[in-house]
């Protein structure tokens, strides 16, 4: 969870917008973000994460179990993730 809230105030610094971050993690415009991307992506913003930590992210963020994050996807993380925890915490 502490990984999660890092992660989470880290995107809302830097992107404000959760259309924002994803747009810029999305590099190939596919409108999906795949664990490659996302892993690069955080790297970028200084977040190192371990394979399994990606996984286990991926698994968060992609409800549905696509493979795949979409907007909306992040849209719940982001909105239903409040800085100091989950809302159903």
């Amino acid at each position: 969870q502490s990984k999660l809230r890092v992660l989470r105030i880290r995107l809302a610094d830097r992107f404000q917008t959760p259309e924002n971050c994803f747009a810029q993690l999305d590099v190939d415009g596919s409108g999906r973000i795949n664990r490659m991307e996302l892993s690069t992506g955080l790297f970028k913003l200084g977040i190192w994460l371990h394979p399994l930590e990606s996984q286990a992210l991926m698994e968060v963020l992609d409800s549905d179990g696509g493979g795949d994050i979409e907007l909306e996807e992040l849209q719940d993380f982001w909105l239903n993730y409040k800085l100091d925890g989950w809302i159903g915490d």
